[in-house]
């Protein structure tokens, strides 16, 4: 009877413990999952074609570039070497009305990885990211501001969004999403 009792408190505490820290996914294809008003969205500038480089697995980030001529560059990494867990991001890009995305193509993407455009008015990336690299790239017309979402696990944080803007680093944003307008060279 004893041998039962420790044997379902065990049971119900190991249960316990996997729903308290337990990981939960739904794939709904879109980065949209935070429906409360954030704060102001603030415009920064991005100098056109400054670079980024992080090593891969020892920091979590979204890393935004602006290549110049309209092209644009986002990379993710996470910090799966300290953590042991896999980044899953969520990356929107969206731009204002009567602009248009296109030649959004991912590179370095895995099979659970996705980028996609719904109709030219967006870029997105969708996937986990652990030890390696995952990419985006995306034209606009040259010069237009992009606005940034991105959300780590489903959580959206400015902490994550890096660029380059004035010649220095930006090692997150004043808000996410972000306004990103390019230097004129």
């Amino acid at each position: 009877m004893l041998f039962d009792r420790i044997t379902r408190c065990l049971v119900l505490g190991a249960v316990a413990m996997t729903v308290a820290t337990g990981c939960y996914y739904q794939d709904e294809r879109s980065a949209r999952k935070d429906k409360e008003q954030g704060p102001q969205v603030i415009v920064a500038e991005i100098d056109t074609g400054a670079t980024l480089s992080q090593q891969p697995g020892v920091g979590a980030g979204a890393f935004v570039e602006y290549l110049g001529d309209g092209d644009w560059h986002v990379f993710t990494t996470c910090d799966t070497e300290i953590s042991r867990y896999d980044c899953r991001w969520d990356i929107v890009a969206t731009v204002a009305e009567g602009v248009y995305i296109d030649s959004v193509r991912g590179e370095e993407l895995e099979i659970d990885d996705d980028v996609f455009s719904s109709e030219g008015y967006d870029a997105q990336f969708v996937g986990y990211t652990a030890l390696d690299y995952d990419h985006m790239y995306f034209h606009t017309d040259p010069g237009e501001t992009v606005r940034f979402e991105a959300y780590l696990d489903d959580i959206r944080d400015p902490r994550f969004i890096y660029w380059i803007g004035k010649g220095a680093i930006h090692d997150g944003a004043p808000s996410n999403p972000v306004d990103l307008t390019p230097s004129t060279p």
